[in-house]
Order: C-alpha cells, then structure tokens, then sequence
C-alpha cells in the first residue's frame, strides 16, 4: 500500500526557485487556475485569471519533511489518499499509481 498526501500551497506568489525546488523535492505539483470572463463596454469579452492554487503531492515521508521545513506556515494538509499495488485513485489532481 502505497501512502499519497495532498498538500495546497497557500501563497500570493511562486518565485521560479520555488517552482524548481519543488519538481526536485516532491512527487507531483499542479497549478489549477480559474478564470472569469468579462464583458466591457463595446460588447467585448476578456479572460482574467480569478484564482490560482498550488497543490503539491508527497509519496514518503522524506518529500513530506522537506516540504513542511520550508513552506510550513503555507501548507494546508487537503488529503490522505492510499493506493493498493497495481491499483489507481483518480481525484480532481489527476491520477495516482
């Protein structure tokens, strides 16, 4: 059985060293963004980024220990989520194996 933690990044901004420590500290990051659209006088529409969150996926206890030394004022714990060997999860972050 193999042990999966969601973790959501709750910060304003991400610096690329930021970006770059984390794709080499941890198993998986995804960025989801939402967006509005809007329309202006003129009947013109535009896309505006709303919100953005940053979820970052830990598979041992080592990705988990670093994660928490550097961001653990920014850290918020979404889910625990176990998979059997040969098995899979499919949640709205994607899949796991």
């Amino acid at each position: 059985m193999k042990t999966f933690k969601r973790w959501l990044l709750n910060r304003e901004k991400l610096e690329n060293p930021d970006i770059l420590w984390i794709k080499g500290h941890c198993h998986r990051v995804d960025c989801n963004i939402k967006s509005e659209d809007f329309k202006v006088v003129g009947g013109q529409n535009f896309r505006i980024v709303s919100k953005y969150e940053i979820v970052i996926t830990t598979d041992c206890e080592k990705q988990e220990s670093m994660l928490k030394l550097k961001y653990i004022d920014d850290l918020i714990l979404l889910r625990v989520l176990c998979v059997s060997p040969g098995d899979h999860i499919m949640d709205e972050y994607g899949a796991l194996y």
